[in-house]
């Protein structure tokens, strides 16, 4: 069958029952041939790819759902993919562009649906710092970090897993964000996650006091080491029977140690992009004190494990 090219696509977003921040545009060329424009209003957001020469279909669709990953990391939330469009194609493709900007709605991946403990998270403002430059970079990582964020994704997308099986796999996750820290900086020699000698509690450790202290201040002024035991505890709970009365994390305290976790791996992904901190601390800081009084729970679940 014969390949479908096209020149330019957009795609549609809305917040469904809620509203944008601020009317916002950012523009920039990935290469000599392709240009990204990404405008935004109250109600909707447009992301457009635009190509000076005919592409495949599925190439140019591959840049959306890149750029739709980055985006992510910055507003800690996909939005509502509303309508796909395909622009400047032969006419005697216009049955199967139809047939697929009917399809790629329908057969979306679930974890392009954000839970709802991802709302109101954001941690920059995308049409600051969008550039050639760092979409490069973020191309490079996500090959890199492969179905570890593939896992953070679904991890905190709207599914049917429960809150403590997510959280769970969130905490795992600090292993693979040693990996990682260690193909950049090296920052932990003496780790290697999956050795003899690296454990789950040394990897928490690690991330949280050498990019985590902003996160975790509250955990870490009471007993930062009694929080990463019963993180340590739950995990290993979702793969092995009970044998003993271990203090885990309850439904609610998992919750919180979602969002957190989910902050901790958004903010190490803006510092291996080379982002500064001046363009993300703020965001953070106003999220942590948040969680930090949200219905009492930190405090309970501090008093319950002193």
């Amino acid at each position: 069958m014969e390949d479908v090219k096209c020149k330019k696509i957009k795609a549609i977003y809305t917040k469904q029952n809620e509203e944008f921040e601020k009317p916002v545009k950012c523009t920039f060329n990935i290469d000599d041939q392709i240009k990204v424009s990404i405008s935004q209003n109250t109600k909707t957001r447009l992301l457009v790819i635009t190509s000076n020469k005919k592409k495949s279909f599925n190439k140019l669709y591959e840049y959306i759902t890149k750029i739709e990953r980055l985006l992510m990391i910055f507003d800690g939330q996909f939005f509502f993919l509303e309508k796909i469009e395909f622009f400047d194609y032969e006419e005697k493709f216009k049955d199967r562009i139809r047939s697929y900007e009917i399809d790629i709605l329908r057969t979306r991946l679930d974890y392009y649906k954000s839970g709802d403990f991802c709302k109101n998270s954001k941690i920059i403002d995308f049409e600051k710092i969008l550039s050639k430059e760092l979409y490069i970079k973020w191309d490079k990582l996500l090959k890199e970090l492969d179905v570890v964020h593939q896992l953070f994704l679904y991890m905190v997308s709207d599914n049917k897993l429960t809150i403590d099986i997510k959280c769970a796999f969130l905490i795992e996750l600090c292993e693979s964000l040693v990996e990682i820290l260690n193909q950049y900086y090296r920052d932990f020699p003496s780790l290697k996650p999956g050795k003899k000698g690296t454990t789950l509690n040394d990897c928490i450790n690690a991330v949280i006091t050498k990019y985590g202290t902003d996160i975790f201040e509250k955990e870490l002024n009471f007993n930062i080491n009694k929080v990463i035991e019963i993180m340590v505890c739950s995990r290993v709970k979702i793969m092995h029977i009970k044998r003993n009365k271990t203090k885990i994390l309850n439904g609610e305290e998992s919750l919180i140690y979602c969002i957190k976790i989910m902050l901790l791996y958004r903010k190490i992904i803006l510092i291996l992009l080379g982002l500064d901190k001046e363009d993300y601390e703020n965001f953070i800081y106003r999220i942590v004190k948040k969680i930090d009084i949200y219905e009492g729970i930190q405090q309970r679940f501090i008093n319950k494990i002193k």
